[in-house]
Parts: C-alpha cells; structure tokens; sequence
C-alpha cells in the first residue's frame, strides 16, 4: 500500500492565503532553499528550510502545503529504506507532522493508517498490535476492516531482510534482524545472517578507514558466533567464524589497538584458530 501523494511534485499547493507583513520579509530565500533541496532530493533539508517557512508565515498556505507533500514523500522514503520497525517509526512520525499541519486531510490519515497496520504485522505484543489497530481504525475504519490481523513470520522476515542486503541496503537489512533477533533470541537463523551481514559491514568500515565502527561489527559478529557455536556446518561453519576473528583481531590492529588485538587473538586460539600470517606481519601480536 503506498502512501499518498508521495511526490512532492504531485501534490497539489493551494495559492497563498493574503500577505501579511513580514510574509515577503525573509522568507523567500528559504522557500528558494528548500525548493532547490528537493529538487536534488535533499528531503531533509528541504522539511527543514520549509518548516522555518513556515514557522514564520503559517497563514502561507502554498508553504503550508509544500511542507505537508515533503513530510509525505520523506515518510514513503523511510518505509522503504531504512524499512522495517525502524523505517516505519520514521514514516509515522512524518505522517503525524504532516497531519499537524493538516489535520483535516483525510488521505493522509489514510496513509497513517497503513504505516499503523505495517507496524501492527511486526509487532509480538497482543496489546500493542490492538493499540495500533485502534488507532488506524480511527482513521480510516473500512482499511482495518479490510486488514486482517497478520503477523509476519520469522521466515517471511529473515527473507526481508535478506532481500535488503542482497540490494544494498546494509543497514536496512541489520536493522532488521537485530528487532528480528530481540523478539525471537532463540532464532538460529537470525543470528547468523546477522553476524555474516556484521563482517560485510566491518569490511565496508575498513575500507573508510572507519576502524573503530569495524571493530565494533566484528566484536558483535564474534558475540553473535559464540552463541551459535560449536561452527559444524549447521548452525554456522568454521570458515566464516575464522573469518569474523580474523578480521575482529586486524581491525584492533589497523586502529592500533594492540591489547584488544591481542585480547581477540587469545579467543580465538581458545577456540583453535590461529593466523600465523597476521603474527608474522604484527609482531605486537606477542609483544605486550
């Protein structure tokens, strides 16, 4: 279901109401801001130079409405990527600021009311998936009535979010494994898709030079690992656990760590592995 009017372009902007005097005084060139910024699609620069707009001629209701179709396309973004629980937060807090400013709009509280039940279908707690069906009902009663109440499944998500990092989407996709992984801790599988998509963001962070972000990936791909130990080829193999410590041990190095380097290479010996590659290229590996 898609939101409406999710292009700024699309929506239509009422002409301005009569000026008052400090309407002109000020405000055009943020109104010239926040149009150039969408246009490159810089929505969050244009909310913002839209909003103080707005702050300062609320009775300009061309602002008013240019403001309320770039809350609406940034809340369609943010269903999308980030997605999930998180992207969906986001949207819903757009979606009401929009209504704030437009609180007769029917259709967008139609649009609040599909990002409501989208949160519903991901929710564990009964109380909470009534809450929000409650809340969408009053808004747009014949959708709920429409809406049945269906959770996705752990399979239905572990898919998700493989989709999500297969396109890219990195942070999308741990986004949603580790609310995945808070609901269900006991999911074998979500733990390991978690840990193996951990590496490839600890790689990324690598090659930025961002060695403190890697070595925090890697720390909780490593934790992640653990709990899914022994690596026999079911619940994780070998090669990929060799591979989570190698890298957790040389992100202490690059970043010149070397007591967490040599931390990490001591539990990972615990567990049998050894890199005598990285001992012979990092003598600090043995030398306190």
């Amino acid at each position: 279901m898609a939101l409406s009017c999710a292009l700024v372009v699309a929506c239509a902007r009422p002409e301005s109401g009569p000026a008052a005097p400090s309407d002109a005084a000020g405000v055009a060139p943020i109104v010239a801001r926040a149009e150039a910024a969408l246009a490159s699609g810089d929505l969050d620069t244009g909310i913002d130079s839209y909003r103080e707009a707005f702050e300062r001629t609320p009775w300009n209701t061309r602002i008013a409405s240019s403001l309320v179709a770039a809350y609406v396309a940034r809340a369609e973004q943010k269903r999308v990527k980030p997605g999930g629980p998180k992207g969906l937060a986001l949207a819903d807090a757009d979606l009401r600021a929009a209504l704030a400013i437009s609180p007769e709009d029917s259709e967008l509280g139609r649009s609040l009311a599909v990002v409501l039940l989208e949160r519903a279908a991901m929710e564990r707690d009964d109380a909470e998936v009534a809450r929000l069906r409650e809340e969408a009902s009053g808004l747009a009663p014949d959708l709920v009535a429409q809406t049945p109440i269906v959770r996705l499944s752990v399979e239905r998500r572990l898919d998700v979010a493989y989709d999500l990092l297969e396109r890219g989407q990195l942070d999308a996709g741990l986004d949603q494994l580790e609310a995945l992984l808070r609901e269900y801790p006991q999911s074998a599988e979500a733990s390991r898709l978690l840990a193996q998509a951990l590496v490839r963001k600890g790689s990324l962070q690598t090659q930025r030079a961002d060695y403190a972000g890697a070595k925090q990936s890697y720390a909780r791909a490593v934790e992640l690992y653990a709990q899914l130990s022994p690596c026999d080829g079911t619940r994780c193999d070998r090669a990929e656990l060799e591979l989570a410590h190698r890298n957790r041990i040389s992100s202490a190095l690059d970043s010149g760590s070397f007591d967490a380097a040599r931390a990490a290479l001591a539990e990972a010996e615990s567990l049998g592995l050894t890199f005598p590659d990285l001992e012979r290229r990092w003598p600090e590996l043995r030398s306190p």
